[in-house]
């Protein structure tokens, strides 16, 4: 039970980073389009 509940946690974690890493490219490309004004519209559909 110790390693299955290591597991868990470790892939919980694992999976709330790959969740957070889109987000945080979006929020700066949202930031730098408040620059530029062009950057979002032609960097996100590429992200997605």
């Amino acid at each position: 039970m110790v390693y299955s509940a290591e597991i868990s946690v470790s892939l919980a974690m694992f999976l709330v980073g790959i969740l957070a890493i889109p987000g945080i490219l979006v929020a700066l490309l949202a930031a730098g389009s408040r620059h530029t004004g062009t950057a979002a519209p032609v960097l996100v559909p590429q992200v997605v």
